[in-house]
């Protein structure tokens, strides 16, 4: 019981903890007046920050994005990588809010994806995971090609 307690309220601090910081506008454009970033292509990234119910947890993981299809401001595409050792690639969804700023993706586990763009070719992507051990995962993500 007290389990699922924890659970829930790791839940609802990870919406509050999406929902305050892409509010709060800490993405910005690569330059006043670019349009929708181009996201089709591959960026890749590694992890850079972890946290769960418990605090900072060091972890190892790589993430790479593969966007294949961008249509206006939603896009498709995977997700490919490995975390603490364990492989894993999943399809997603997703869409950059109408201020070019914040990106938004779900995977088909669920896995919510929010972050911000530093640059055209640069962004910060946050993995929200729920299973067992919930936890935040901080990528920091380079464009590496173009298809």
């Amino acid at each position: 019981m007290k389990r699922d307690h924890l659970i829930i309220a790791s839940i609802i601090i990870s919406f509050i903890f999406l929902v305050v910081f892409n509010l709060g506008g800490h993405g910005k454009s690569a330059s006043a007046n670019e349009r929708v970033p181009y996201l089709i292509g591959k960026w890749k990234g590694v992890c850079s920050l972890s946290v769960n119910t418990n605090g900072f947890v060091p972890i190892k993981a790589s993430l790479v994005l593969h966007v294949f299809e961008q249509m206006d401001r939603d896009f498709i595409g995977y997700i490919e990588g490995w975390t603490d050792g364990i492989p894993y690639r999943m399809e997603l969804s997703g869409a950059v809010d109408t201020r070019d700023r914040n990106i938004f993706a779900i995977d088909k586990s669920g896995m919510i994806y929010s972050g911000y763009f530093v640059t055209s070719y640069r962004m910060i992507l946050y993995g929200f995971e729920n299973k067992a051990e919930p936890r935040i995962i901080q990528y920091k993500l380079k464009k590496i090609s173009d298809l």
